[in-house]
């Protein structure tokens, strides 16, 4: 059975053990405490701004560049911006002028020799496009028919599940019920809806559709044409569906 032990017998435990901890560490601790200080010793002091200062920078900040002022109160670059920012020093518009436009001479200069000169002409004139000599091989063919071409008249499943027929090359494509009705009864006007008298959206013969409007579509959708039996089931199915859907969404984000 283990022995109990009182909160002093505890309290001494841990001072003993802090002890040898101590008594271990004693050395490495006194060397980066005195590295410490010597750092802290070494590192430059502080000085403060004077009025003096202060008076030459108001004088000559607007004027002049910020080099010869740093050259005159020995101060650094940085040091002279952050006391100008504070006293709400601004460069003047004569100098500003006058630097941008040293500037961009000087960018002239320096870059002259990397500039198209006049008349020249570029490697790729007369050509239709780039392309590096080789590459040909790995080009398609003139008339190559891709893997995934299916012929016209092919009809596949799409969105919800409704039916959808090629009807031109290379990639038209249409509902079917739709074409079906059209090829009856001519072009739908606008805002038509062609719906399914079974609710089947793959039961696209002729004698299964009729063509309504948009109100008469959404009257025909609303959950109120049910019932009430229904209803509670297609509240209680859509609200599955929503959470089923918000998982997923969480499990690919």
């Amino acid at each position: 059975m283990m022995r109990a032990i009182t909160k002093e017998q505890r309290a001494e435990h841990l001072k003993r053990r802090n002890r040898r901890y101590y008594l271990a560490h004693k050395e490495k601790w006194a060397t980066v405490y005195a590295e410490n200080k010597r750092r802290k010793l070494a590192r430059p002091k502080r000085r403060p701004w004077t009025i003096r200062e202060d008076a030459i920078l108001r004088s000559f900040y607007a004027e002049e560049h910020n080099t010869t002022i740093t050259a005159f109160i020995r101060r650094s670059i940085n040091s002279i911006y952050n006391r100008a920012h504070l006293l709400g020093l601004r460069k003047s518009s004569s100098y500003l002028a006058e630097h941008l436009s040293a500037l961009g001479s000087k960018l002239a200069a320096s870059q002259s020799g990397h500039r198209f000169q006049r008349g020249h002409v570029p490697f790729n004139k007369g050509r239709k496009g780039f392309y590096p000599r080789g590459c040909e091989s790995g080009w398609f063919k003139k008339g190559h028919v891709p893997q995934t071409h299916v012929p016209v008249g092919t009809t596949v499943a799409a969105t919800k599940g409704y039916l959808k027929i090629k009807i031109a090359e290379p990639n038209r494509w249409r509902w079917l019920h739709r074409k079906v009705w059209e090829d009856a009864h001519g072009p739908i006007a606008t805002g038509g809806v062609v719906r399914f008298k079974d609710g089947n959206w793959r039961h696209c013969e002729l004698n299964n559709l009729f063509l309504t409007d948009l109100a008469g579509n959404m009257l025909m959708n609303t959950i109120h044409n049910y019932p009430t039996e229904i209803t509670h089931s297609m509240r209680a199915l859509a609200k599955l569906r929503r959470k089923i859907d918000e998982k997923q969404d969480r499990k690919s984000a």
